[in-house]
C-alpha cells in the first residue's frame, strides 16, 4: 500500500519515512529486547 501511495505522489517509498523518529542513518542501531527476538523467532518457525 505504501508503494501505491508513493507512486501516486511521484516519490520513492523512502520519502514517506523521512523525518520520523529513529530514522537517523548516523545513529547506532538499538538492540532488540528479548521479547522482540522471541516473537521474531516464533514467527520464523511458524512460516518455515
Amino acid at each position: 500500500m505504501l508503494y501505491e501511495i508513493a507512486r501516486s505522489l511521484g516519490v520513492p517509498v523512502s520519502r514517506l519515512f523521512e523525518g520520523l523518529p529513529g530514522n537517523d542513518e548516523n545513529s547506532e542501531p538499538q538492540p532488540l529486547s528479548v521479547e522482540s527476538a522471541s516473537i521474531s523467532l516464533s514467527a520464523q518457525k511458524a512460516s518455515g
